[in-house]
């Protein structure tokens, strides 16, 4: 089942709650890729529920095939917030994958910092 998704304002909102698992996260991704949103500006922010998701080597290919195709077609800025070290590190990992994409796509320890990212157009 995918996660809810929330327009705050032109941000787009991924807020897991509960176990996630890779379904739930695949599910939720390709959701967002069939919803419309604003060409420019586009912003999406995806935040870490803390559960104890452990993707598999393929898993976190398959994510990071999805979040590419998110910058691609629809998003100018994607901000993942991790709140373990696992996730972290793994976001950080994606990170490096993704800067030959269109877009940016960074990971945050804080919503507030992902937020204020998100929010500042001069922002690298």
């Amino acid at each position: 089942m995918a996660f809810p998704v929330t327009n705050d304002r032109g941000l787009l909102v991924v807020h897991p709650s509960g176990k996630t698992t890779h379904a739930d996260l695949v599910d939720t991704l390709k959701s967002i890729h069939g919803m419309d949103v604003e060409p420019s500006g586009s912003r999406l922010l995806v935040i870490d529920s803390a559960s104890a998701y452990n993707p598999s080597h393929n898993e976190w290919n398959e994510l990071g095939g999805l979040f590419a195709n998110l910058l691609r077609k629809q998003f100018q800025r994607v901000a993942f917030v991790a709140h373990t070290d696992l996730h972290y590190g793994l976001g950080r990992q994606m990170q490096v994958i993704l800067e030959s994409e269109p877009g940016q796509f960074r990971v945050f320890r804080s919503e507030a910092d992902a937020r204020k990212w998100l929010a500042d157009p001069k922002a690298a």
